[in-house]
Formats: C-alpha cells, sequence, structure tokens
C-alpha cells in the first residue's frame, strides 16, 4: 500500500478544503484556507488518495521565561470515507517525525479528541478561558493615557511589547509571523486597531472586531489580542470599554482569569468560562528540558526514568542538574522519579503539580524527590490565548 505525507500539492488544496469543511463545519473552508499561509498545510495519502489533513505551526512557547521551540499542530482533519482505517494516527506519527527531525522539543495541539493523541505521549498541559466583561458597570479613569489608532509603523512596538509581557506568562507563545497575521488581520473581518501611550512609550495595545447580537442598536466587542503594561494602562484600558457603553452590552476575550486587569475591577462582575485545555507532547526530554527557563534562586538536581512508549531515544534514565535558572540534562542517575513522558509534559507546563500526576498514574518517586520536582516546574498556571 503506499503511504506519503507531506505538504500538498496544488491540485490537493480542494481535497483539504473538503476535509476540513466536513470536519469543523465550515460552510466555505476553501475561502478560510485562502486566509492560511501556504507554508502551513500537510497532507497524508494513501494510493495517492488525499485522507487527511493538519496545519503545523513552526513557532515558540514560554516557560520559566525562555521561548522554547515548539511544534504547533491545529486543523487536524479524516476525510469521511478514511474515518477508523488509521489515517488520523498515522498522519500524526508522521508531523511527529518530521518536527523531531527538525529539533522541536515540545509540540502543543488543541485536542477535538483526546484519545489518540495520548497513545501518541500527549497529555493535559495548559488552559484557555472564554472571558465575559459587562461593559455598563464600568467607569472611565485615567484618560490622561493617549489612545490613537495603531499604524503599521507601530508593528515592531507592538510585537515587543508583546514578547516582553508573554515571556513572563507560562505557556504564551511565541508567535511566528503567521500568528501575528491572524491577530492583525483577523479572520472573517479586519480588527480595529488602537494603541495606548504612557510617557511616550507604546505601554498597550488593542485589536477587537464588533461581534452581532440578538438586540437592536447593540453589539458586542471580541477581543482577538490586548496588553495593559501597566496599572495605568490597564485603568485606561477599562475606560475605552466603558467609553463603548452604551450600544456594547459585554466584551469578550480569550485569555486567563487570573489576568491582572480583572483584578482592577471594581466588582467581581466577569465570567470565566473554560474553553479548552491543550495537550503538549515532550518530543525530545533532554533538549526540553534544557530549553525552558527554572527559578534563578534553585539550584538542585533530579533523577529520571522517563517512560515513552512511542519514541525509544527518550525512553531511559536522565539526571537533571538545575542552577542560575538553566538546567543541563545527560543520560544516566539513579531514576528515584519514574514519570511518563505523559506526566512530564504535564509537570513542565506547571498544569499539575507531582501530587497529580501521581493520582493520575504517571509518576512515583520518594516524598523528598517530588518536592523537588515541584519546586524545579512550580510557577503560574499555564494558559494559551491563540487558537491554532
Amino acid at each position: 500500500m503506499n503511504e506519503s505525507f507531506g505538504p500538498p500539492r496544488p491540485d490537493e488544496m480542494n481535497d483539504v478544503a473538503r476535509i476540513l469543511g466536513d470536519a469543523f463545519n465550515i460552510p466555505d473552508a476553501t475561502e478560510w484556507i485562502a486566509t492560511v499561509d501556504p507554508i502551513l498545510p500537510r497532507v497524508f495519502r494513501r494510493n495517492e488518495r488525499v485522507e487527511a489533513c493538519l496545519f503545523l505551526h513552526e513557532m515558540g512557547q514560554f516557560f520559566g521565561g525562555r521561548a522554547v521551540p515548539m511544534a504547533g499542530i491545529g486543523a487536524v482533519g479524516v476525510d469521511v470515507p478514511a474515518r477508523g482505517h488509521g489515517a488520523g494516527a498515522l498522519m500524526m506519527k508522521a508531523v511527529l517525525d518530521e518536527v523531531r527531525e527538525k529539533r522541536f522539543p515540545i509540540s502543543t495541539l488543541y485536542p477535538a479528541t483526546q484519545p489518540i493523541y495520548r497513545r501518541l505521549g500527549y497529555e493535559l498541559a495548559g488552559s484557555r478561558f472564554h472571558v465575559t466583561l459587562p461593559v455598563r458597570s464600568l467607569r472611565g479613569s485615567h484618560r490622561e493615557i493617549e489612545v490613537r489608532p495603531a499604524t503599521p509603523g507601530d508593528d515592531d512596538a507592538i510585537r515587543s511589547l508583546y514578547r516582553s509581557v508573554a515571556s513572563r506568562r507560562a505557556g504564551n507563545l511565541d508567535r511566528s509571523d503567521p500568528m501575528w497575521k491572524r491577530v492583525q488581520a483577523g479572520a472573517k473581518k479586519d480588527p480595529a486597531a488602537y494603541v495606548f501611550v504612557q510617557d511616550g512609550q507604546i505601554q498597550g495595545y488593542i485589536y477587537f472586531v464588533q461581534k452581532d447580537t440578538d438586540v437592536a442598536l447593540e453589539f458586542g466587542l471580541g477581543i482577538l489580542d490586548f496588553v495593559a503594561a501597566t496599572p495605568k494602562v490597564g485603568q485606561r484600558l477599562l475606560s475605552f470599554f466603558a467609553d463603548h457603553r452604551s450600544v456594547v452590552a459585554n466584551v469578550t476575550w480569550y485569555g486567563d482569569p487570573t489576568d491582572p486587569i480583572l483584578s482592577q475591577l471594581t466588582d467581581q462582575v466577569y465570567e470565566a468560562k473554560l474553553s479548552f485545555h491543550w495537550m503538549t507532547r515532550i518530543l525530545d526530554v533532554p533538549a526540553a528540558l534544557e530549553a525552558r527557563g527554572y527559578p534563578v534562586d534553585l539550584t538542585t538536581s533530579l533523577e529520571l526514568r522517563v517512560l515513552d512508549d512511542v519514541f525509544a531515544s527518550n525512553d531511559g534514565n536522565w539526571r537533571v542538574e538545575i542552577s542560575d535558572g538553566r538546567a543541563q540534562c545527560r543520560p544516566g542517575g539513579s531514576g528515584d522519579i519514574e514519570i511518563d513522558v505523559r506526566g512530564l509534559a504535564s509537570v513542565y507546563t506547571g498544569f499539575h503539580r507531582a501530587a497529580g500526576v501521581e493520582r493520575n498514574g504517571y509518576a512515583k518517586g520518594p516524598a523528598e524527590a517530588m518536592d523537588r520536582l515541584n519546586a524545579a516546574f512550580g510557577g503560574p498556571a499555564p494558559w494559551i490565548v491563540d487558537m491554532f
């Protein structure tokens, strides 16, 4: 049987559109695909027929203050006649081989279903929340902060500001150009874009679109991305929302329920609802452990026995020495912490503490060793703004 995997030929893009249209109920997937960077699609063929497709995003993800190179997998779809015949699993194994060859330490995705990805070594590793904020309870303040429409000349400052803030969070993307295009150009309509200027410097920005509601003369604001880098800019952003209250009922965005902007509200008037838990796969154990950051005041060592039933190069004992915010990982050691690669992914991102992966059956070890595991990977809860 002839099987192949790789970028689609031009004559196969209609197959990609048909598969994604059926998989995600997209009425005109051809139009949607036209907005996607052409470097992203991959297809799996069997006997020269396209049976499945996905999009590969080569970018980074911040952990411990450092950007870890990350292969993001999105828009995974299997053609209806091919479902149940292993096309999805074969395609996923092929893309993991591709990104391992490119030396990506980790891979992250949003699962439509979890079992196929767990079998390949992925595990739950972070969250994406949908936040709804009623604007009619808001009032204005700090109007001395200048707000003006963003221009193309602001792009470098906006990206730099995003990166400086995102690097101090856990799980936020180090966005690629295609991901920035999604934010700045939008998927269905061009977003409005504004910057917030404090003391002559851009210290905040916002991209949003208007969203129709069922109420006459009322619409919502759907935020694609925002940053408020200072307390005053945060308050000015809330004033910006309040200035729309005559015709806007709610402002919505995806993010984190502990975002400092929500702590600046007078009352707890917002709702934060889980949208998705994303999953991560450790592709290369030593490279992943050495790529992320660690507490700068921590000096410790970990003796790991990693279990990986997909990639034999990860399976074995690893000694990890941590100091000055960095790690060195070498084969060997006693392996006093036995941990499945799936549990390691959850600990690596900070989604689960050691006790959590123990209860899931992914790890076991002496209490003192598990405390050291917690000390190494503790930190804020991991989350992502972007969908991919």
